[in-house]
């Protein structure tokens, strides 16, 4: 069980490091609307996350490899991807207080949706989970130890991005509100560059 725990907790390391749209976008969430929807949207992922590997155990695998499977959640993710890019493009160009007056205002569910069908609705998530998931039966976990693996791994991950929010938003007390719309146009580019590969690949066949 040991050996199953260190190396869950040695791939939720490894995996925490990579810097994608989903640590992007956890950051975007942090330093607009404060540490609090950073955290949510670190629940929303932990749970998006953790329904996938449920759902791959019980063994969805076939459904998730389907082309069908994989032109919804393609087209969708490059959906998400593009909606939420724009919405960082036009968010930026609101006044500040303005933006953070409104964003106080709303309710903490949005940032737990954005983290959970970012994990769960785009088609990334699914391809490296089940990727994981076939490495770590291959390696030879199995049952409890399995359990052990995936447990570790995915508290690893939560308690990274919730790290990440908390350093976005003592960040953003430093930042000033020029380079905090620095980084929104950035983010925005980002997510429509990530709909955009998305796209390419759905028409290229390589998804």
């Amino acid at each position: 069980m040991f050996e199953a725990f260190t190396a869950g907790g040695v791939a939720g390391v490894m995996a925490g490091l990579v810097a994608g749209p989903g640590v992007m976008l956890l950051i975007y969430e942090a330093v607009r609307k404060g540490r609090g929807a950073g955290i949510i949207f670190a629940a929303g992922t932990f749970a998006g996350n953790l329904l996938l590997l449920l759902l791959i155990h019980m063994g969805a695998e076939r459904i998730f490899s389907s082309a069908a499977y994989r032109a919804v959640t393609g087209w969708g993710g490059a959906f998400v991807f593009a909606f939420i890019g724009l919405f960082c493009i036009i968010g930026s160009v609101r006044k500040a207080g303005d933006m953070a007056e409104n964003e106080s205002q709303r309710l903490p569910g949005g940032s737990f949706l954005k983290g959970f069908s970012l994990s769960f609705l785009t088609p990334f998530p699914v391809i490296f989970w089940a990727g994981v998931y076939s490495a770590a039966v291959y390696t030879g976990f199995a049952g409890r130890s399995l359990f052990v693996f995936f447990s570790a791994m995915l508290l690893i991950l939560l308690a990274s991005d919730i790290l990440k929010a908390l350093l976005a938003e003592k960040l953003k007390k430093i930042m000033k509100s020029a380079t905090v719309k620095k980084l929104e146009y950035f983010a925005g580019y980002l997510f429509l560059g990530a709909a955009a590969y998305i796209v390419s690949s759905l028409l290229a066949g390589r998804i």
